[in-house]
């Protein structure tokens, strides 16, 4: 399992471990190396067999420093995937965990890069309106839509083609954008440690919660077996002696009475108990459905 403070965002689905294998059905997927030398990106070699047959053999690039609904340390690092994927001759699969904010952004990068090439002029909203189109909210947050830009002219910077009159203002910007960046990466993680907190405490009521229910579903069953003594007893009971042909006298029937009374009084206390155990379970669904969906967005 993938984690990211501590919260689950993928699927361990690959081996990464050298000599490691896992299992899929009629496929067997064996990690035969991993390359951990750079510090951002991990390198996984993979060959998948199906029944006991080589099939292909993979490359497999773990980034492992870009934080989820952020933007990465290093803004070199995309480039040095994208230019593992162009030397590959076959298809690449990319995947973060929603698959809208990092593979967005990514995608996006290698978009503008080959755009420029064929184009003097690349509107960086169009082609993320146009990724948008094929991956709704493709690119998740405004901080990710300023790491376009910023990794773009950072690229134009290293490979030599922007003009020094543009330096200054270049500086400037980056400046900024790295301040910026700080910012809401703390703002983020201090939101998901919250929401980590939230998730505890919501857990913690709804084990009171299951407990309590758990108390009260004794407490019915108490009163549904005492009800049904009383209801025994009350046709049990010999009518007394001064019960003249069937009809009961006044000590009879304040027998009587005070039996019916008795069981009245349990049939109200057992809808109390009923209509608080429903209560309870109600506030139970309720913080059932709050866990699902702080999980669901924290997962996103």
């Amino acid at each position: 399992m993938v984690e990211e403070l501590g919260k689950k965002k993928s699927e361990q689905y690959w081996p990464n471990v050298a000599g490691a294998q896992k299992v899929y059905g009629a496929y067997t997927i064996h990690c035969t190396a991993v390359d951990s030398s750079d510090k951002r990106i991990v390198h996984t070699s993979l060959r998948v067999e199906e029944n006991g047959k080589e099939v292909c053999s993979l490359k497999h690039y773990q980034w492992i420093d870009w934080p989820d609904r952020s933007v990465p340390h290093s803004l070199l690092a995309v480039f040095r995937l994208l230019r593992f994927s162009r030397n590959s001759r076959f298809t690449t699969v990319v995947h973060c965990s929603a698959g809208i904010g990092r593979t967005g952004a990514f995608v996006a990068i290698e978009m503008i890069l080959q755009r420029s090439v064929s184009s003097d002029s690349v509107k960086m909203v169009n082609v993320v309106k146009q990724l948008r189109g094929m991956r709704a909210s493709a690119v998740q947050t405004d901080m990710q839509y300023v790491y376009l830009a910023m990794s773009i002219v950072n690229y134009c910077k290293e490979v030599g083609i922007m003009k020094s009159s543009f330096f200054e203002a270049f500086n400037r910007f980056k400046e900024s954008y790295e301040s910026l960046a700080q910012k809401r990466l703390a703002e983020e993680e201090a939101k998901m440690r919250g929401m980590a907190n939230d998730m505890e405490i919501m857990e913690r009521h709804i084990e009171e919660i299951t407990k309590e229910l758990e108390r009260w579903d004794t407490q019915l069953e108490k009163y549904e077996a005492r009800k049904e003594e009383n209801i025994e007893k009350l046709y049990e009971e010999p009518l007394p002696a001064d019960c003249a042909d069937g009809i009961p006298q006044v000590r009879t029937t304040r027998i009587l009475t005070n039996q019916c009374l008795a069981m009245y009084h349990g049939s109200k206390e057992l809808v109390r108990v009923k209509q608080e155990n429903e209560q309870l379970e109600t506030r139970a669904e309720e913080l059932h459905k709050e866990v699902q969906e702080v999980d669901e967005i924290t997962q996103e």
